[in-house]
């Protein structure tokens, strides 16, 4: 059988990737794939980071996480391209990196170089922006074992590790793309909620034009969770048994937001706003006081229909005081790892003000 093109189709490596495929979504909650998941990541991540330095901006950090979470930090270029390029970049990266994957295995028989490229890349990763302990050691440790690999296997099997890698790295797109789109909470801090904000497509939804042909807007409220969300312990999680419908979605968030505090409550929890106010006060505010040159601190809240805002403000003697605190770069918010169990939207960067005057009562 040939191709499009006229070149002939290798009928048993399209089996063989059909297999990995069928094999990657049969064990795809089994915890033995999580090392192939955070290595997706990292390509998600990492095409953030090749964006971000294409378009003139610089890297700060690039951190994942256990729960296959990521982040890159870094500061762009003024202007709206950069910042579609830049937020686009994740799904590009990893999706490219599978067709890339299978390109070099096959059509230039680059088995081992390509592993060995791999592992370059991963210590390269870990040497210039790995921004927590556990993404350096995740990526020094799968370099070293992908660098083993490329060394001592045999050429066959490293067509396999290729291929498999390639398959699933292309799956894990979808699922990514899958979750940021119909998971509610992962969608808030998803690149493609960021994409929408650029490409004015809430803007547009929301003319009346298109609005008004928004009949209902439904709310699953079957199975619900209380603590620890998005993702949480089996305890966290109880039957609501509940179908919300609505049409203005507001007011259908802010009524699933008073039935999982009123759930809080009568699992003698606090309020999630006072639940989030608490966790600042236990751990950034806590750190900032720890600071010789603190001079205090300051949040404000403020409830804003479905969800309630922060602000914080501390206040320190020197911009030294402020780097003991943030870090060299104190443009840079600092966030802590419990964060995405309460925010649904962040501000990667503050600001810095002199006190002008002070009011002593």
């Amino acid at each position: 059988m040939k191709t499009a093109s006229g070149a002939k189709l290798n009928i048993a490596r399209v089996l063989l990737l059909a297999l990995f495929l069928a094999m990657a979504l049969t064990f795809w909650d089994s915890v033995v794939l999580l090392p192939l998941k955070l290595l997706v990541v990292m390509m998600h991540e990492t095409g953030h980071a090749l964006a971000t330095l294409l378009v003139g901006g610089t890297v700060q950090k690039v951190t994942i996480a256990v729960n296959q979470s990521g982040e890159c930090l870094s500061y762009l270029p003024p202007g709206w391209g950069a910042k579609v390029l830049v937020y686009s970049a994740g799904y590009l990266g990893s999706a490219l990196a599978g067709g890339g994957l299978i390109l070099a295995t096959f059509r230039f028989r680059a088995s081992r170089w390509v592993l060995g490229g791999l592992c370059l890349w991963l210590l390269a990763m870990a040497t210039f922006y790995a921004g927590d302990l556990f993404t350096l050691l995740f990526c020094v440790g799968t370099a070293l074992a992908l660098g083993i690999g490329a060394r001592l296997l045999p050429v066959s099997v490293v067509d396999l590790v290729n291929l498999f890698l390639a398959a699933f790295s292309a799956l894990y797109v979808l699922f990514d793309l899958r979750e940021g789109l119909w998971n509610p909470v992962a969608r808030e801090h998803s690149d493609a909620a960021l994409l929408a904000r650029l490409t004015f497509i809430p803007a547009i939804v929301s003319l009346p034009v298109i609005r008004s042909k928004v009949v209902l807007h439904i709310l699953d409220g079957i199975r619900a969770v209380f603590d620890g969300g998005p993702t949480a312990a089996p305890a966290s999680v109880w039957n609501h048994a509940r179908l919300y419908f609505a049409t203005d979605p507001v007011a259908l968030d802010r009524i699933g937001w008073e039935a999982i505090d009123a759930k809080r409550q009568a699992m003698g929890l606090p309020a999630v706003a006072e639940e989030y106010a608490r966790y600042v006060e236990a751990s950034g505010l806590k750190a900032a006081r720890a600071i010789p040159g603190n001079r205090g601190t300051l949040v404000l809240r403020r409830v804003d229909g479905d969800r309630a805002e922060f602000e914080t403000v501390l206040l320190f003697d020197s911009l030294d005081d402020i780097r003991a605190f943030a870090g060299d770069d104190i443009d840079v918010a600092v966030f802590y790892p419990e964060d995405d169990r309460y925010l649904i939207e962040r501000e990667p960067t503050v600001r810095h003000f002199e006190v002008d005057a002070r009011i002593s009562g």
